[in-house]
């Protein structure tokens, strides 16, 4: 989405948080994304300190602040595959409403 977004002329970052749980995985992880990926620590626990759980998904605007949030328990589809599937489309359109570009 990131690429896509960037050859539509956006300026984007994205960025990941792996959970604490998964901290023996983070390099297989950080293989399969291009994306910075942070390792989320007992001391920080930033899922908690944003209210979130595992694969939620944050949009923050330019001015860094909170845009929307995704979590995989609420009622709106955000599952990011299929491409161009209704969850990666809400994500999308949220992305694009951050910057302003809706």
């Amino acid at each position: 989405m990131r690429i896509e977004l960037e050859a539509e002329g956006h300026n984007v970052a994205f960025a990941l948080i792996n959970s604490i749980s998964a901290a023996g995985a983070k390099f297989t992880l950080a293989g399969l994304v291009s994306a910075p990926m942070f390792q989320d620590v007992p001391q920080v626990q930033a899922w908690q300190l944003q209210g979130g759980k595992k694969d939620d998904i944050f949009i923050y605007d330019a001015d860094h602040k909170l845009h929307s949030y995704f979590t995989m328990q609420g009622g709106v589809p955000m599952t990011l595959k299929p491409i161009g599937g209704t969850g990666y489309t809400n994500v999308k359109n949220a992305i694009l409403g951050a910057l302003g570009a809706l």
